[in-house]
């Protein structure tokens, strides 16, 4: 398979791309040059990876089932030496719940014990990117929760969780138990000038809850609520945001240009990653071979990467950008 180097010069920022019928945009392809590279080529140039975890580990944490060629990318990776930081959005079960999840899964195969100092959720990205940076300590926080991030926060002897005006700031995440009285002293606390982490970011997700799995709203959408009734703008802690990826390369100690990004999320991952000038793959899971050029920030200063699977030999595609 000939891989294809994209020169974002020549197409349009919001051209979407099926790349099953390149032939249309011939006028395109005349002048994009073909290169080839494999994974684990782009690897070897690196001494981090951060990876992250549901659809590119595991198909979900719920009941964590790895992926084959994620197996092998974990193994290789430890082979070469490798620092590695798992960065995820999913924030309502605490690090240390995943960190045990995973390792049922993946330490007999791969041999590498993961451990919580190595996970990054939005409450981490909170905590260690956002209020260790405050003078003031300890820190006041009213939480928003139904316990997954009590226990995250529980490893910072200077935070305190209370549950009156005392609070610094607003910490808004998942809780599927969110009744009137949460929501509306975090809106007072707002309104007298706290500010709000939102600890994630999502509007919606799928996820399983007393036995009933699906859809399930999230912090992100009760966020924009109450950021409608108070004028308080959230900080989003999450991916994209520059705030959780500066806290995963602050844990690997590592300059952005020696990290390479894997995730299945476009945006949040890839394009995340490369705002900060880490370089980005972008695992297409689902082989549907239609790709999304989102508008590209400026700041942009990174590789981004395609491929379909994630085995040390697996042939990956190159968008680079150039001159923006």
């Amino acid at each position: 398979m000939k891989l294809v180097k994209l020169n974002f010069n020549y197409l349009n920022r919001d051209l979407l791309i099926t790349l099953k019928n390149l032939t249309k945009y011939r006028d395109v392809l005349k002048k994009i040059s073909v290169s080839r590279l494999i994974l684990k080529e782009l690897l070897n140039n690196k001494q981090g990876v951060i990876l992250d975890i549901e659809g590119v580990i595991v198909k979900g944490i719920e009941t964590p089932t790895p992926f084959e060629d994620a197996l092998e990318l974990l193994k290789y990776i430890k082979e070469k030496g490798l620092e590695i930081v798992l960065l995820t959005n999913l924030a309502r079960i605490s690090t240390t719940r995943v960190a045990r999840k995973l390792n049922e899964v993946l330490e007999g195969e791969v041999g590498t014990r993961i451990s919580r100092e190595m996970i990054v959720n939005p409450t981490i990205a909170a905590i260690e990117g956002y209020l260790a940076e405050m003078e003031k300590k300890p820190v006041n926080v009213f939480l928003i929760s139904e316990g997954g991030h009590v226990e995250d926060i529980l490893f910072y002897d200077w935070i305190n969780i209370v549950y009156g005006e005392e609070a610094d700031y607003v910490l808004l995440g998942a809780d599927r138990t969110l009744n009137y009285w949460k929501l509306n002293t975090a809106f007072r606390l707002l309104r007298k000038g706290k500010k709000l982490l939102v600890l994630g970011g999502d509007l919606y997700s799928e996820g399983v809850f007393y036995d009933i799995e699906g859809e399930y709203i999230m912090e992100g959408a009760i966020a924009k609520a109450l950021e409608a009734a108070t004028g308080v703008k959230g900080i989003i802690t999450g991916k994209p945001s520059r705030l959780a990826f500066n806290t995963a390369l602050k844990k690997l100690n590592l300059k952005p240009d020696k990290v390479l990004m894997i995730g299945d999320n476009l945006e949040k991952d890839i394009i995340g990653a490369a705002t900060l000038g880490v370089d980005g793959l972008y695992i297409n899971r689902n082989k549907s071979m239609i790709i999304k050029l989102p508008n590209i920030i400026e700041d942009i200063n990174a590789s981004i990467y395609l491929s379909d699977s994630l085995i040390p030999d697996a042939e990956v595609k190159i968008f680079t950008k150039q001159n923006l």
